[in-house]
């Protein structure tokens, strides 16, 4: 088993409510939310986003064997999501995470500050798959915001 904290900051030209609405709408988030290219992002059980709601989504890409993201959702205001997300392939978990959001504003821009704490079951690589998908997934998001 394997640890990693991650911290990201990100400054976009959007109001707060718009930055929520994309960190929260199952549909808004599949625009943004792949971890690179070729990637694709469907959510196949969506569910709103509110404490105790549970969404699933599949992950695909050529190439690579299918993930399947858990997301159980604990805290959601329109300042702080808290959240965490469980992945499996083939129904074996090879990485969980918890992911602590602000949603500030910050002038006429709105900053997105994530805290992420994950476990990987698989590898280091695991690891490094999740920061860089994380960037790739921030740098989408902020281009879209």
């Amino acid at each position: 088993m394997d640890t990693q904290t991650l911290d990201f900051s990100r400054t976009m030209n959007a109001t707060p409510s718009r930055v929520f609405a994309l960190m929260t709408d199952s549909q808004l988030r599949q625009s943004w939310n792949s971890p690179g290219e070729g990637f694709t992002v469907t959510v196949t059980d969506p569910a709103p986003a509110t404490a105790g709601a549970r969404e699933t989504a599949l992950v695909t890409a050529d190439g690579e064997p299918d993930t399947t993201v858990h997301t159980n959702w604990a805290t959601v205001s329109p300042e702080t999501l808290v959240y965490t997300e469980t992945l499996d392939v083939d129904e074996a978990p090879i990485a969980a995470s918890f992911v602590a959001a602000t949603i500030a504003p910050d002038g006429a821009q709105t900053t997105l500050t994530l805290h992420i704490e994950i476990v990987s079951f698989a590898g280091q690589e695991m690891l490094e798959g999740y920061r860089m998908g994380w960037d790739t997934a921030l740098e989408q998001l902020t281009k879209i915001s």
